[in-house]
């Protein structure tokens, strides 16, 4: 959940969890004019380099390999990327949604409008409280099974 720290703006925004097998799948299924790619990030200590002079014809395959890559630090966060063939929403079944996590200093009206959205939309959906424990340094979660709005 440290990541919730760093993208989830200080605990103030949210993460999604997902079935990856079920996105996969259901993704193909509801854009089926869309190719999809994963790859997993490579974790590197230097710089992936394109040399484009030498690359000619075969500079997409490179173009792919340097999104791949993140700085070495991050590998605790064992990231996988979706590539698609087109620039757009894309549909998937909800049911992907396995959990969501929320931030303790997220916004009430964002608390708000998420809480309707799980409710409506994904009632299977888990939510949980994260919480950053001043004593000790650690992050508890705590599963909620009804929200306060």
């Amino acid at each position: 959940m440290l990541l919730l720290a760093h993208y989830g703006d200080e605990f103030k925004g949210f993460c999604v969890k997902y079935n990856l097998q079920l996105l996969k799948q259901s993704l193909v299924e509801f854009n089926s004019e869309v190719e999809f790619a994963w790859a997993a990030v490579n974790y590197v200590n230097k710089a992936h380099t394109i040399d484009l002079l030498d690359e000619i014809g075969n500079s997409t395959l490179q173009y792919f390999k340097s999104i791949q890559c993140k700085y070495g630090q991050w590998s605790y966060e064992c990231e996988v990327r979706l590539i698609a063939t087109k620039l757009r929403l894309m549909s998937f079944a909800g049911t992907a949604i396995t959990d969501i996590y929320i931030g303790e200093k997220i916004p009430k009206e964002q608390r708000a409008l998420l809480s309707g959205v799980v409710e409506h939309n994904l009632p299977h959906t888990k939510v949980h409280m994260v919480v950053a424990n001043r004593d000790d340094y650690f992050i508890d979660i705590r599963e909620t099974p009804k929200w306060k709005r």
